[in-house]
């Protein structure tokens, strides 16, 4: 198993690599908009600008990719919650 896993993260650091161009931008730049990023995915819209930038930076980066999972994970969980009927507090 951690055989597939490095075989992952060399995969990920060739990409990063062979993918730099001038117009890269930081963990801090994409977490910045990183938000927008998701919100764009979940209207099923493709990024744009800046959201271009992070889409690229996010396949190159793990800790902000990861990030990002968190971000979607929590807005599913939260969207369930609001799907979810609601509970009777009195008994």
């Amino acid at each position: 198993m951690s055989t597939e896993r490095d075989c992952s993260r060399i995969g990920r650091i060739v990409r990063a690599v062979a993918g730099t161009e001038e117009d890269t931008i930081t963990c801090d730049d994409c977490y910045d908009h990183i938000d927008q990023y998701v919100e764009l995915l979940e209207a099923g819209e493709s990024p744009e600008g800046v959201l271009l930038q992070v889409q690229r930076h996010l396949e190159q980066c793990e800790c902000c990719e990861y990030e990002m999972q968190a971000l979607v994970r929590m807005i599913q969980s939260m969207q369930e919650s609001d799907d979810a009927p609601p509970t009777s507090g009195q008994g």
